[in-house]
């Protein structure tokens, strides 16, 4: 199967305002460094188990900057390993589906992969 893997992938972010971020559910994370670029968080769900989240996605934006940050988490909010080193392991069926789930958040919001 040939998939499109999300930590390896560039994307391209429209100019999105902060109002729009925060009217899709984002908020402000935190504002870094000297020029005070402001970071926006928005969590969802990727991944279910009998209707229960197990597996949760953060997406990252920096407007100013103009770069995006995806990592998937556990259920006790740890990093989900598979996701980042998905050649170990027999991972490929729920890492398509958390995969795929993102793609369509991130397609919703207008981003795209360069």
């Amino acid at each position: 199967m040939n998939h499109r893997y999300v930590t390896d992938n560039k994307f391209k972010i429209p100019k999105i305002d902060k109002e729009k971020l925060l009217s899709n559910k984002f908020h402000l994370y935190s504002i870094r460094g000297e020029d005070a670029s402001e970071l926006y968080s928005y969590r969802f769900p990727v991944y279910k188990y009998k209707n229960y989240p197990v597996l949760n996605c953060e997406i990252l934006i920096n407007i100013c900057l103009e770069y995006l940050v995806v990592n998937v988490y556990d259920k006790n909010n740890r990093l989900f390993a598979p996701f980042y080193y998905s050649q170990y392991g027999n991972y490929e069926k729920i890492l398509c589906i958390i995969r795929n789930n993102i793609f369509i958040k991130l397609s919703d919001m207008g981003i795209s992969v360069i």
